[in-house]
C-alpha cells in the first residue's frame, strides 16, 4: 500500500518549498499513484465506512489476534501515507472531490485514534492529521475549486472537539494506569521459588513505581501548565536514578515513551490553527 512503491514518488516527496509545502506532483506521477491506489480501493472504502461509525475503535488492544504494537502501526501508517499521496494526486489532476475525500478520511482517523487516550494510537492519529495538514497547505488558490469544498475541510478540522490540554491529561492518566497495571503483574510474578527474594522484589518494584508516578502527579492536579509538562517529559532515568536500577526502570517505562510528545502536539495544534485561519479568510 505504501506510495513509495510507485516509481518517482520518493523523488517527488523529497522536494519541498521554503514554506514546507510539497512541490506540485507531476501529472504522470499522479496517474501512476491513482492506478496503484485503485488496487486498495476496497480497503480504503472499508476504512472510511468504519470511521463513520460512532463506536469505531482502531485499537491494538481490541484488534483480533492481539497483534504486537509494531504490526498494528505497520497496518495503519501505510494508509496515512497513501491518503497523503492521493490528496496531492488530486491536486495535480484537478479532482477536488478526491482531495476532500482523502482529507476527511485522514481527519476522521486522527480523531478516532486520539480519542482512545492511549499514547500509541494518539501518536499514530497525529500522523494522520499531520498528513492532512501538509496537504491542506498545498491546496490551489481559492478560486480554482468550488467554495463548498473548503467548507468541508473546515468541518473536518472540527471533528476533534477536545482541547489539547484535556487530550494530553487523558493520555497521561491512562498511561499511568497501564504502567501501574504492568508493575502489578511484575509484583505478582513468582520469584523462582527463593522466598528470601520476595521482600527485595517488593521494595524494588515499589521504588520503580512511586518516584515516576509522583513526578507525573503534578500533571494531573491543579491548573494545566505546559512548563510542568516539559519538566516531566525531560526527566532522564540516569539523572534521577543516581545508580538506582529501580528508579531507572520506572522512569524508563513511564517517562521515556512520552518524550517530546507534547512538542509534537503543540506543533500540530499550531498547524491546525494556521490552516483554519487560512480557510476562514478564503473569499
Amino acid at each position: 500500500m505504501e506510495p513509495e512503491n510507485v516509481e518517482g514518488y520518493d523523488e517527488w516527496q523529497a522536494t519541498e518549498s521554503a514554506e514546507d509545502v510539497a512541490a506540485p506532483m507531476p501529472v504522470e506521477l499522479a496517474e501512476r499513484l491513482r492506478k496503484h491506489a485503485a488496487g486498495f480501493r476496497q480497503e480504503l472504502e472499508a476504512f472510511s465506512d468504519a470511521l463513520r461509525r460512532p463506536g469505531c475503535r482502531i485499537s491494538p488492544v481490541d484488534a483480533k489476534g492481539a497483534p504486537t504494537f509494531v504490526n498494528w502501526i505497520r497496518s495503519l501508517t501505510p494508509m496515512s501515507h497513501l491518503l497523503e499521496g492521493l490528496s496531492h494526486a488530486a491536486i495535480a489532476t484537478d479532482d477536488s472531490a478526491a482531495f476532500t475525500e482523502a482529507i476527511e478520511i485522514s481527519m476522521r482517523a486522527g480523531e478516532k485514534l486520539r480519542a482512545l487516550n492511549f499514547m500509541l494510537p494518539v501518536v499514530v492519529g497525529c500522523g494522520f492529521e499531520g498528513a492532512a495538514y501538509r496537504s491542506l497547505r498545498s491546496v490551489p488558490p481559492p478560486n480554482v475549486w468550488p467554495r463548498s469544498e473548503p467548507l468541508k475541510w473546515v468541518a473536518a478540522l472540527d471533528l476533534r472537539r477536545r482541547s489539547l490540554e484535556d487530550e494530553y491529561i487523558a493520555t497521561a492518566r491512562l498511561d499511568r494506569g497501564l504502567f501501574l497495571d504492568l508493575i502489578g503483574e511484575l509484583e505478582k510474578a513468582r520469584s523462582g521459588g527463593i522466598s528470601g527474594l520476595s521482600p527485595l522484589r517488593r521494595v524494588f518494584l515499589a521504588r520503580a513505581k512511586l518516584a515516576p508516578c509522583e513526578a507525573m502527579q503534578g500533571l494531573l492536579t491543579g491548573p494545566f501548565d505546559w512548563e510542568r509538562v516539559a519538566r516531566f517529559e525531560s526527566y532522564g532515568a540516569a539523572k534521577h536514578s543516581k545508580g538506582d536500577p529501580a528508579l531507572s526502570l520506572g522512569f524508563l517505562m513511564l517517562v521515556a515513551p512520552r518524550r517530546n510528545i507534547y512538542d509534537s502536539l503543540l506543533r500540530l495544534e499550531g498547524e491546525r490553527t494556521a490552516i483554519r485561519k487560512k480557510l476562514s479568510e478564503t473569499p
